[in-house]
């Protein structure tokens, strides 16, 4: 397993790190079964100070902390005659371009900024099924320009 340091708010300036962890797994089926690395005090309070500890790592370097991931969305639309029963004719072929940034400029402080973003991953339309029915779905399509 490897998990990137550049994914974690690591506090800088500390010379020797000190980390809790633990590995879990819980088998569910016909019993509920939970298989850990350490034992659960049920006692305490606090699990998170129960699980075992892991010191080294020192001086860690996490560089930039900039994330920056570009965006391309292509739309295709086609239409027909559903009564003269034509072939298929193109009415939109676009293509729109974006860019998210992410800046981790402290372990506390993060700027996040979209430009041109894509709302088509933002979506609170509920969900629709599609089975055992004799029609088609439909949608509604809006178009957000900023």
């Amino acid at each position: 397993m490897a998990i990137s340091y550049r994914a974690m708010r690591i506090p800088a300036g500390q010379a020797v790190q000190k980390w809790g962890i633990q590995f879990l797994r819980i088998y569910s089926r016909s019993s509920r079964f939970l298989f850990s690395d350490g034992l659960n005090d049920r006692d305490l309070d606090c699990s998170v100070c129960q699980y075992n500890k892991v010191t080294g790592m020192p001086d860690i370097k996490t560089g930039l902390n900039i994330d920056i991931t570009p965006t391309l969305t292509y739309i295709n639309a086609e239409e027909r005659d559903p009564v003269a029963t034509t072939d298929w004719q193109e009415t939109a072929l676009e293509f729109d371009a974006g860019l998210n940034l992410r800046w981790a400029m402290t372990e506390n402080w993060i700027l996040n900024a979209a430009f041109n973003p894509d709302f088509s991953q933002v979506s609170a339309d509920a969900g629709q099924l599609d089975i055992n029915t004799t029609f088609s779905l439909s949608f509604l399509n809006l178009d957000l320009s900023f």
